[in-house]
């Protein structure tokens, strides 16, 4: 995908928000863990967990772990993950990410 692309798709992301994700209403956060923001970004992205643990030379089971908070992403992977998503390191490692982005 371009970045155009990711950004679009970043856009359009509070239509596929996962059924478990806790929105703060008052100040229109989403919190949600690091596993689940790497799943939904991919997700956005129309990637499988194949296809982005083919980009990023990794297995699949290891980009499921990191979707189930079983493990994470060393820090060199999560450089080449915020350029695939077309996200920021504020979006992935904060604790909250504003839908009025």
């Amino acid at each position: 995908l371009s970045r155009r692309q990711r950004q679009m798709c970043i856009r359009d992301r509070c239509n596929a928000l996962p059924k478990n994700v806790k929105i703060c209403k008052k100040r229109r956060w989403i919190l949600m863990t690091i596993g689940e923001k790497i799943e939904y970004y991919r997700k956005l992205c129309g990637l499988s967990q194949e296809q982005l643990a083919e980009k990023l030379a990794v297995s699949r089971q290891t980009i499921y772990k990191w979707e189930a908070n079983l493990s994470c992403p060393k820090i060199e992977k999560i450089d080449k993950l915020i350029d695939l998503l077309g996200i920021d390191y504020n979006i992935l490692l904060g604790k909250e990410d504003s839908l009025n982005e």
